[in-house]
This record gives structure tokens, C-alpha cells and sequence, in this order.
């Protein structure tokens, strides 16, 4: 598992699978292939049950675009969950934003990890959807295209999910899932504008 990678040996192996997921993403001719590639690379990297991505969509909706699933769990892409998910992240995001005086900057950056939903303080309805949804530790990185202007539009969330367990989210899990929202909102500039970029 990442969370427990310490040698140098373990480390090299995580960069070299980061690199070969920029490749191959780099090469992908269109969005659903890029998607496939990142959820399944993500989730083999993480070791982790389950790696969604979310599309907010400019009309102000929202989908699960992308899954990439182990055994026995179930899939999430196709119920109609997604604005729910997506309107506790934003509201437990902004709510921990709202003490910072240089909002837009930490929002680029905000993180929600969740390491035990059954232990975490959480607002009503959310545990019972995260149970709901087999959803037992939880981390969520947003994804933007490259900054244009002083106030970047939110594209979606790059999500990875432990099922089975509790678990501590490293520096380096958070770091892996960053960087991956980071290429994947370049990656979507490079294929097209933003706004057009739908399943």
C-alpha cells in the first residue's frame, strides 16, 4: 500500500507509475479514454477500492463520468447520487474555507479526506449516504483546468474510496491524488475548452 511506502525502492515504483499514467494520458486521443486510464491507474497506485471522477457541468449539474471498481464493491456511475455528493463536498468545503482570508488560493488547493466515516464528525445525512455507498474512508481532490483569469471555474472532483476499512490518508496519497487532478485539468485544456468537455 502507498500509506506505507517508506523505502526509496517503494518510492520509485509510485513515480514510475505516476510518469507511466502521464503518458499514457498524454497519448489518449479523447476524454473517455483519458478518464479510463486515470480512475484505473489512480486506483491501482492508491490500492484503494474505488477512484470516481465528477464533472460539474456548466448548466449546473453533475455526473459520475468515470469508475474504475474492485470486487466486491459496488459501482456508483449511473445512480443518481451525484449532486447530493457533490453539494455536502461543497458545503463541507466551504465551510472550512471560510476562516481563511485568502480564499481563492487555499480553494485551489482544498483537500476533504475522510480516514473513518463512522468516526468523523460529519453532517447529517452525509454518514448515511457514505454507508449508503459503501464508502468507508474517503479522499477528494477538485479538478481545475489551467488557471485563466483570477477566478478558475471548477471543472469536478477526482474521489478515491477504501471500502473495506478505515484508512489514514498519507501526505503521499494526498500528494498522488493532487498531482493527478493537477495533469487531469491539463489534460482537458490540451483535448478542449473546459465547458465542452462532457460525457
Amino acid at each position: 500500500m502507498v500509506s506505507s511506502c517508506i523505502t526509496s525502492t517503494c518510492l520509485d515504483e509510485v513515480l514510475r507509475q505516476i510518469l507511466n499514467l502521464s503518458q499514457q494520458t498524454q497519448h489518449a486521443g479523447n476524454l473517455e479514454s483519458v478518464l479510463s486510464i486515470t480512475t484505473s491507474s489512480v486506483r491501482q497506485i492508491l490500492r484503494s477500492d474505488r477512484v470516481l471522477i465528477y464533472q460539474l457541468r456548466p448548466n449546473g449539474s453533475s455526473a459520475v463520468i468515470a469508475e474504475s471498481v474492485g470486487s466486491p464493491w459496488q459501482t456508483i456511475k449511473g445512480q443518481d447520487i451525484a449532486s447530493l455528493y457533490f453539494d455536502l463536498y461543497f458545503d463541507l468545503y466551504f465551510e472550512m474555507e471560510s476562516s481563511h482570508l485568502n480564499q481563492q488560493m487555499n480553494q485551489m488547493r482544498q483537500v476533504q479526506a475522510i480516514a473513518d466515516t463512522e468516526m468523523e464528525p460529519l453532517p447529517l445525512g452525509y454518514r448515511e449516504l457514505l454507508a449508503d455507498l459503501q464508502i468507508r474512508a474517503s479522499l477528494v481532490v477538485p479538478v481545475f483546468p489551467p488557471e485563466r483569469g483570477p477566478s478558475p471555474e471548477w471543472w469536478g472532483l477526482l474521489v478515491t474510496h477504501q471500502c473495506d476499512r478505515p484508512r489514514p490518508w498519507q501526505p503521499l496519497d494526498i500528494w498522488i491524488l493532487r498531482y493527478t487532478a493537477m495533469h487531469l485539468g491539463d489534460t482537458l485544456h490540451r483535448l478542449s475548452s473546459p465547458s465542452s468537455l462532457s460525457l
